[in-house]
């Protein structure tokens, strides 16, 4: 990844959290996404907050739970490397990553590669 690249991640992640702060909610980004191997989810706090970060299947059914706790207001960052609680590799496709607070939940949709 050049610097030129890196540079508009970053500042696309900025904007995105600060038209969220000026919403109140939190947010998330996921990058890479389509995903395959690792992928760092980017969560940005407005304010403190207990959170649950969940990877779920097209039913709901959660399959990996990357957080769940009191975070400071902020910029969080998880890795999640496309494997279920049980550390066993999801099949290629569609997931969702669901991110709930005590007021808002966001949810985006995720593509597991290989």
């Amino acid at each position: 990844m050049n610097k030129t690249m890196i540079f508009v991640i970053a500042l696309m992640l900025v904007s995105v959290c600060a038209f969220a702060a000026n919403r109140g909610e939190a947010t998330f980004t996921i990058s890479p996404n389509p995903v395959d191997e690792v992928t760092t989810i980017t969560v940005f706090l407005p304010a403190n907050t207990t959170i649950s970060l969940t990877v779920e299947d097209n039913r709901g059914t959660i399959l990996h739970t990357l957080y769940t706790g009191a975070l400071s207001a902020g910029v969080h960052n998880f890795e999640w490397d496309g494997t279920t609680e049980d550390g066993e590799r999801l099949a290629p496709g569609p997931y969702t990553v669901d991110l709930q607070d005590e007021r808002f939940t966001s949810v985006k949709r995720i593509i597991i590669l290989k």
